[in-house]
C-alpha cells in the first residue's frame, strides 16, 4: 500500500568507507563524494543496517533497535587502499539468512547472530589491493557462505566455503 509501518526512533548515518582507486584512474581529479549508505538486508524478521562502527538489527514488525555490535575490523582494515577507516565499518556484502547476519571488510568476515548479536565466527580475508571488490563477493548458498578471490599474476583463484553458523571452512576450490 505504500503505507509507512514504522520509523525508526534513531537516525543511523551508515558508511561512507569504501576502496576506489579514483586517483589512480584520473589523476590529479578530486574523488567524487561518497554518500552514506546503510546497505540494508533482511529476512523478514530483522532488518540489518550498517552504522559508523557496528551492525545494527531492527525489529522487522517495530523498528525498534534488537542490538547493536561493532564489527570485529582487524589493524590490515584501517589503512586498507590507503582509506582511513579507523571506528567505521566498511561498506559491502550485508546478508541476512537462517539466523545469521554476514559481514566482510577487506580482511575479515564475520558471522553474528541475528537475535541477540552476538558474533558468531570470524575468518581471515585475503586483501588484493586493486581488486577491491573481491571482498564484496560474498554469497550465502544452501547454508553455506562462500567467498573468495580471482586469479591475478599465474596464481590460481581461490573459493572458500564455510558454514554459515559455525565458519567451519567446509571446502576450498581452485577457481
Amino acid at each position: 500500500t505504500g503505507d509507512c509501518l514504522w520509523t525508526s526512533e534513531q537516525t543511523y548515518g551508515g558508511t561512507t568507507t569504501d576502496y576506489y582507486r579514483f586517483r589512480a584512474m584520473h589523476g590529479s581529479v578530486t574523488p567524487a563524494k561518497v554518500d552514506p549508505t546503510l546497505n540494508t538486508a533482511t529476512d523478514g524478521t530483522i532488518v540489518a543496517l550498517l552504522d559508523r562502527d557496528a551492525v545494527v538489527a531492527l525489529d522487522f514488525e517495530t523498528g525498534k533497535q534488537k542490538w547493536r555490535t561493532a564489527f570485529p575490523l582487524v589493524e590490515a582494515d584501517y589503512k586498507a587502499g590507503n582509506i582511513d577507516a579507523r571506528q567505521t565499518v566498511w561498506t559491502g556484502t550485508l546478508i541476512v539468512k537462517d539466523g545469521v547476519v554476514v559481514h566482510a571488510s577487506p580482511n575479515q568476515l564475520a558471522a553474528f547472530d541475528a537475535d541477540s548479536g552476538e558474533i558468531l565466527w570470524k575468518q581471515p580475508k585475503k586483501y588484493l589491493q586493486h581488486l577491491w571488490f573481491e571482498w564484496k563477493d560474498v554469497f550465502v548458498i544452501d547454508g553455506k557462505v562462500w567467498s573468495g578471490y580471482t586469479a591475478q599474476k599465474g596464481q590460481p583463484g581461490i573459493a572458500k566455503v564455510y558454514d554459515l553458523h559455525t565458519g567451519e571452512l567446509e571446502s576450498t576450490a581452485l577457481i
